[in-house]
């Protein structure tokens, strides 16, 4: 696959697997004209007041108009962990805020009928929670800060606003037969994986958040949309393959998998990759 930006041209060395072949099915039915791509890092990135009190607001405001206009869900458990976030910036209660969005999507109280404003309202939920987490309380989890790596995210598709055609990209389990992954059984030495643009949360943010893996939140194919992300320090397969994530999987969750498959790999050494934190996806194609 070639991966072609304002900056510079990309190489994946696609995998041969099922799950993959499907993959490409759905990336060939995208028609957006354009897509973008950004860099993040699993440890977080830098403390920043101004953010954090603007997505605390932005929080507020979403929780205040779909508390009025969605009558099927009771957001209470969110209003309260974020009044408590306010005193004590803890990831405990982001990840209590961010179960009740996906619980309250996955259990349908969010419908194609209630229109575009109501629906990025409960994305702005999602949204709020991951920048206080990467502008606040990832800098102070242990996990996080041992699986120190960047991560080249390129967005396909948005799973967070609806956009008419553009939305024929997004999957859920139903659609994609045996797309279980088992990282006891699958290979996980790669460093080009499905995008974490999902419902939920997969295992690994799971264990590095302090979640709890028991959850029906967490979940790596629910919903999830084609994009992908180079993990550029292999921090997946690092976490995958570490003894203490292997105990803690055991110990919790044993018949719970990944569900979140690898695509290929980069040659990392040998690649110019985008130095910009955003950038443009001009086009693709497959070799």
């Amino acid at each position: 696959m070639i991966i072609k930006t304002t900056e510079t041209e990309l190489k994946i060395n696609m995998l041969d697997t099922n799950f993959v072949s499907k993959w490409k099915e759905y990336m060939n039915r995208i028609n957006q004209p354009s897509f973008n791509m950004n860099q993040w890092y699993f440890q977080g990135w830098k403390e920043d007041s101004n953010r954090i009190k603007a997505n605390i607001k932005l929080i507020e405001d979403a929780l205040q108009y779909c508390d009025k206009n969605i009558d099927t869900f009771n957001f209470a458990q969110s209003k309260k962990s974020l009044k408590r976030f306010k005193k004590n910036a803890s990831q405990h209660y982001l990840n209590l805020i961010h179960r009740q969005f996906t619980t309250q999507t996955i259990d349908n109280h969010l419908t194609d009928d209630d229109g575009l404003l109501l629906n990025q309202r409960v994305h702005d939920i999602n949204t709020g929670v991951h920048k206080l987490e990467v502008f606040c309380t990832h800098l102070n989890l242990p996990l996080r800060q041992k699986y120190k790596g960047k991560v080249i995210a390129i967005v396909f598709t948005n799973a967070n606003t609806k956009q008419g055609d553009y939305d024929t990209s997004i999957w859920t389990e139903n659609q994609i037969h045996n797309c279980n992954f088992d990282h006891t059984k699958e290979d996980t030495n790669h460093n080009v994986w499905l995008n974490e643009d999902i419902l939920g949360k997969d295992l690994i943010r799971c264990f590095l958040d302090g979640d709890d893996p028991n959850n029906k939140d967490i979940t790596g194919n629910t919903f999830f949309t084609p994009g992908i992300m180079i993990d550029v320090n292999k921090v997946y397969h690092n976490v995958l393959i570490s003894k203490e994530f292997n105990e803690w999987h055991n110990r919790l969750c044993p018949n719970k998998t990944l569900n979140r498959w690898p695509i290929g790999n980069i040659d990392i050494g040998n690649t110019l990759l985008p130095t910009k934190i955003s950038d443009e996806v001009l086009e693709y194609s497959f070799g």
